[in-house]
């Protein structure tokens, strides 16, 4: 976790700062921790990591607040397993794009999509087949997803990820998260 830690707090740090004076009398951003669990989808990977694998990372973009049905925002984040003497942790980094069905009204669940790229660094060291694989390398990354904002703060979601594959392997898979956003500025 701690390289997950460091690598949330290098991206927050670079994109704070120009977010948080860009308007100091609305609340135009928010950011975010999410927690979920990710199902690969290659056979290959769950033989080795196992059919779920917890995730983790961090959401930056617009506020909630409805104003708009459409906001831009960036994600940060982790796939860590270890299992069986592997291990295998992937950060992602993507800009995204989320799309709401419908404008908001106090107290309603807004349903939305969204679309992100960006690039992903896969670290992993395992054994399959007798044949050792391990590789630390950059990949492209794609996300397409569907939501629902339950409140100003909270959200679930369903998300596809794809993954460039290395070795082989592929580390595509669905991610089923929620979102709670604690800062908003």
């Amino acid at each position: 976790m701690s390289k997950f830690l460091i690598s949330s707090l290098i991206v927050g740090a670079s994109i704070i700062p120009p977010i948080a004076f860009a308007d100091g009398q609305t609340k135009h951003f928010s950011i975010g921790p999410d927690a979920g669990i990710y199902f690969p989808s290659d056979g290959k990977i769950r033989s080795i990591f196992g059919s779920s694998i917890f995730s983790a990372g961090l959401h930056f973009g617009g506020a909630d607040t409805g104003v708009s049905n459409g906001r831009f925002g960036v994600n940060v984040g982790l796939v860590d397993a270890q299992k069986n003497g592997g291990d295998f942790y992937a950060f992602q980094l993507l800009a995204q794009y989320e799309q709401f069905f419908t404008r908001s009204s106090q107290g309603s669940v807004l349903p939305y999509f969204e679309v992100g790229a960006g690039l992903a660094y896969a670290d992993y060291q395992f054994n399959y087949n007798s044949t050792h694989y391990s590789s630390k390398t950059a990949l492209p990354t794609a996300r397409i997803g569907v939501g629902l904002l339950i409140d100003k703060n909270f959200r679930i979601s369903a998300d596809y990820d794809f993954f460039g594959s290395t070795n082989g392997f592929s580390f595509d898979g669905l991610e089923l998260k929620a979102t709670y956003t604690v800062l908003r500025f």
